[in-house]
């Protein structure tokens, strides 16, 4: 609560009583006989060096009514910045120019701003409990037993607001358990007797149970006091109470069994993984699961009429409808009458009468993953090793989540956002690692190592796309897949003067989707995804290891090379107007140049009775070496954009709109060379 006030010179939204001018007859709502200043209901956060206002701060704000306060709406309100007139000379990096309240001018239109607010809020937080459990047991001279237990259980919490000054209207997208946002009467507006949205309807908030008094606005005085219910929700935790966060549950046990030969080793176990994510799942009228497609039932009672179907059968004499047994109770009725059986009706139909969506709750989901791994001896100096694994990976739980808290809606999802929908239904992504190799020592100080590798992944998480009268929209669903595979090889010496290591891989990683979310948004195409090389792949990566710990003056120093090939990316074909278009025929078919670093290191430990000193030297970058982590994709170079884009930056008297440091990228880099000292004292 805050009393408002006139006046003032210094434009804090403060009443200063030699200043300001506060009229206690008119103003003093608490009849508390003085000024009463704003209440803190809910703290802006503190992030990235700004204060960023919540969601609500957006809707439930009221100005200081000092006169000077109300440039606020300029220079700080984000919906005022948007949709107040632009005036040419107007820097938008700068708040303080709007109307000339600063005085800065700038030529420059570079669409850049920065503040405390923005067009997305989000906010997010995970806390995990965890129990582990391990034992191992020694059965005899030859084999050993492990086994364990872990359990998990995360809560999860995200809220984002799109466009948070839109109030109701704003797109908003939560991890909690699923409530009926229809305000503290639990009745949906349409189906209510005011025939409009109550308190907390529609705002993205669960509302609890309120009790509110009435005044007479004649005496003054208690009218009506009522108790609203509040809004409905599922408590998917069985803890009583709504949660702000999803908390999905994690179970993995395994054992492994160990048989030691004196010529050979063989390992062998088995691992089970159980994940409940706890939430609701679309179905159909029979209970089977239907992620991908809603069903509904028409919720018009005992004679399956609403009042959209302006029947005359279910009016009154006036031609009102008259709510019936059964009628918008949220439940699937049947009735048996004379013999009869019938039941509300079902659809598939976006938008019919009363319409109610089918659920069911999530089920436990398991997998079961066997593992083997061989290690046997073939000569003195030689072993041979092969191992075999089946691996599972839970989805990004994102990918469950993702808009469930709006599919008691599903029109909502289809015509109000982006229509992408969580699915609770998929499984672990998997991965089958097949591994040999040969390991071989070569004298007293040489030893080199051969070998090979493949793991083909299926299962991956992607989205499929599907249509209805509405629109389209995608469901998180399992179908992606690849393969990466590869040789490893390496030689190494040891007892020298200078010990040496040399490891090189060659491999190729290919798939259909580069992540989990680049199926969302993707180009509908009626043909199937085809296999491309992922951004991650590089064919070459060699590193040279010197390391010496007999230099004179008891120094040890070492030096590491690194030789990686470029990262990949999507290059582009220009238009006829020289705007370059992704070549997204050709994903990842660019690469950019090899990436080359040496590091360098040296050490001194010195023993003094019962302490150790250490000093050193560390040089990351020995040689300064620049390599692009990013590049623009149609010149392919870090620094240099195409002509499409470069044609704008000049000066305002040549016609330039942007000014030269516009595309300043020093991200685009690597971290430059890099020097740490240390010094270091342990004690015994």
């Amino acid at each position: 609560m805050k009393e408002s006030h006139v006046g003032g010179v210094d434009g804090d939204g403060i009443f200063n009583e030699d200043i300001d001018i506060f009229n206690i007859e008119e103003d003093d709502i608490d009849k508390n006989g003085e000024w009463t200043g704003p209440a803190l209901v809910s703290a802006s956060a503190y992030r990235d060096g700004s204060y960023w206002l919540t969601p609500e701060m957006y809707i439930d704000n009221e100005y200081f009514w000092d006169i000077e306060s109300e440039a606020i709406k300029f220079k700080q309100d984000p919906y005022a910045h948007a949709f107040t007139p632009w005036y040419p000379g107007n820097d938008s990096l700068y708040y303080g120019t709007f109307l000339g309240f600063a005085g800065i001018t700038s030529d420059w239109e570079e669409e850049r701003a920065f503040g405390g607010h923005d067009r997305f809020f989000s906010t997010s937080q995970a806390v995990t409990n965890e129990f582990r459990f391990d034992i191992t047991s020694q059965v005899n001279d030859r084999i050993r037993a492990r086994m364990g237990l872990d359990l998990k259980s995360h809560k999860l919490n995200f809220y984002e607001v799109e466009n948070p000054w839109d109030g109701v209207a704003a797109f908003r997208q939560r991890f909690a358990e699923q409530w009926d946002d229809f305000g503290i009467d639990g009745i949906e507006f349409l189906y209510s007797d005011a025939g409009e949205p109550d308190v907390g309807e529609g705002n993205g908030v669960w509302d609890d149970e309120q009790t509110i008094e009435y005044i007479d606005v004649v005496t003054g005085e208690i009218d009506t006091i009522i108790t609203y219910p509040g809004e409905k929700f599922d408590d998917f935790n069985g803890n009583n109470k709504w949660d702000d966060f999803v908390e999905p549950l994690e179970i993995a046990g395994y054992f492994l069994t160990t048989y030691e030969l004196p010529w050979m080793v063989v390992n062998a176990g088995i691992r089970v993984d159980a994940v409940n994510y706890n939430t609701k799942i679309w179905s159909e009228p029979n209970g089977k699961y239907s992620p991908t497609k809603p069903w509904f039932w028409e919720d018009c009672g005992y004679d399956l009429l609403c009042a959209s179907h302006n029947d005359p059968e279910s009016q009154n004499s006036e031609g009102v409808h008259q709510i019936d047994e059964g009628e918008n109770d949220g439940v699937w009725g049947s009735w048996s009458e004379n013999g009869d059986t019938w039941n509300e009706k079902t659809t598939d139909d976006f938008g019919t009468h009363g319409s109610q969506v089918f659920f069911e709750y999530s089920e436990w989901l398991y997998k079961i993953s066997p593992r083997v791994g061989i290690s046997h001896i073939l000569t003195d100096g030689a072993t041979f090793t092969f191992n075999y694994g089946l691996y599972y990976q839970t989805p990004v739980y994102e990918n469950i989540y993702l808009n469930t808290n709006r599919q008691e809606k599903p029109e909502e999802i289809i015509v109000d956002s982006e229509g992408f929908v969580g699915n609770a239904t998929m499984v672990a992504s998997r991965t089958q690692s097949y591994e040999f190799g040969f390991n071989v020592q070569v004298g007293r100080n040489w030893a080199y190592s051969v070998a090979g590798w493949v793991k083909d992944m299926d299962q991956l998480s992607t989205a499929k796309t599907y249509r209805s009268a509405l629109g389209d929209y995608q469901v998180a669903s399992n179908g992606d897949y690849g393969v990466a595979k590869g040789i490893d090889l390496s030689l190494e010496n040891k007892g020298m003067l200078v010990n040496t290591t040399i490891q090189y891989t060659f491999s190729k990683a290919k798939a259909n989707g580069e992540y989990d979310q680049a199926a969302f948004g993707n180009q509908i195409v009626d043909a199937p995804l085809q296999e491309f090389t992922m951004p991650y792949d590089r064919p070459h990566d060699l590193t040279v290891q010197l390391y010496s710990s007999q230099l004179p003056f008891g120094i040890d120093a070492s030096l590491v090379g690194f030789y990686q090939s470029g990262f990949t990316y999507t290059g582009t074909y220009e238009m006829a107007d020289g705007k370059p278009i992704p070549d997204v025929l050709n994903k990842y078919s660019k690469r950019s140049q090899a990436f080359k670093q040496i590091d360098i290191s040296f050490s001194k430990y010195i023993d003094m009775k019962d302490m150790k000193f250490s000093l050193g030297l560390n040089v990351f970058n020995l040689l300064d070496i620049r390599n692009a982590i990013n590049v623009y994709p149609e010149t392919g170079d870090p620094d240099m954009r195409s002509e499409y884009y470069m044609k704008e930056v000049k000066l305002p008297v040549d016609g330039g709109t942007i000014s030269k440091s516009y595309y300043d990228t020093p991200w685009h880099y690597s971290s430059p060379r890099q020097i740490d000292v240390f010094f270091r004292i342990d004690y015994k």
